[in-house]
């Protein structure tokens, strides 16, 4: 039977019923601190990226360095380490390890409200003319809400910016989405397959099947299709990769957060269990002892 409930969960792991099981973001820092389970504590990254977006049809977000300014304005360190309880890795850029193109060391927008503040004043924006800015976010995920609260909370703080979380159910959502109807979401992309072009390609280039936020960049999209159609030389397309990966945090239409990791609780009586950026392999290899 499936066991929805995370307590129960970990009620039977600790009893010695179940030898595997997700662990809830607030049972963490418990499990790590217990001497009997901190070394079954097991972390396994995943190729997902959470994200803010901004859509540039909204007259507000056209001005790159107001998006800026809202990527500058994002404690994204709190927000993973303390908010989120430090199980998922900050996302400086957009490629999550594991990723074709990942690179360790890319420099996104760092956190930097002075800077922030100076940016809108360069683009004559005050925070009144965000109005009553709305981040969107789906229902179902309590750890989606908790960073679009946070992220509402940074811009009121270090911008001013009158900012509200609002959740829509999944089927709003995603109709909305799809339809770029969103103007401001913090939201997710898992990859599909392990290739770069899945993610600068297929989320931020003008002609990409997910680019729900209108962003357009010619120089953009010549460097993706560029590495998009390039074989046998996986050198020059990670080069290429990394020009457009670069280029895009600077024009910030897409503010990343955190990769996943997925925290899990592995008894010492599991061996032999495969695993991949997309998950838990089928447990054909794996053994209790």
């Amino acid at each position: 039977p499936t066991i929805k409930d995370g307590l129960t969960r970990l009620n039977k792991f600790r009893s010695g019923s179940i030898d595997l099981t997700r662990i809830e973001r607030q049972d963490i820092s418990g499990l790590v601190a217990d001497a009997a389970f901190k070394d079954q504590v097991t972390y396994y990254p995943r190729a997902s990226l959470y994200y803010v977006g901004m859509n540039l049809s909204a007259p507000i977000f056209k001005d790159r360095r107001v998006r800026q300014a809202i990527g500058m304005a994002i404690d994204r360190e709190t927000i993973v380490k303390d908010t989120l309880g430090g199980a998922n890795e900050i996302a400086n850029g957009i490629l999550p390890p594991g990723v074709f193109g990942h690179r360790a060391d890319v420099k996104g927008l760092l956190f930097d409200p002075a800077k922030a503040k100076a940016l809108l004043a360069e683009a004559g924006v005050t925070p009144d003319r965000f109005g009553s800015l709305v981040i969107y976010h789906r229902d179902g995920q309590p750890d989606v809400k908790l960073v679009a609260e946070r992220v509402a909370t940074d811009l009121k703080s270090n911008l001013g910016i009158d900012c509200k979380a609002s959740m829509l159910t999944w089927s709003s959502y995603l109709d909305r989405h799809t339809k770029k109807d969103l103007p401001f979401f913090h939201m997710r992309w898992g990859a599909d397959y392990l290739d770069a072009e899945n993610f600068l390609s297929n989320l931020l280039a003008s002609y990409g099947a997910e680019n729900k936020i209108n962003y357009e960049n010619p120089a953009y999209d010549a460097l993706c299709a560029r590495a998009d159609t390039m074989v046998n030389d996986d050198d020059a397309r990670k080069k290429l990769y990394a020009q457009a990966e670069d280029l895009v945090l600077q024009d910030a239409p897409f503010i990343p957060i955190y990769f996943q990791r997925d925290a899990e609780l592995v008894s010492p009586r599991v061996s032999g269990m495969r695993e991949s950026v997309f998950g838990h392999l089928p447990h054909t290899t794996t053994t209790l002892r």
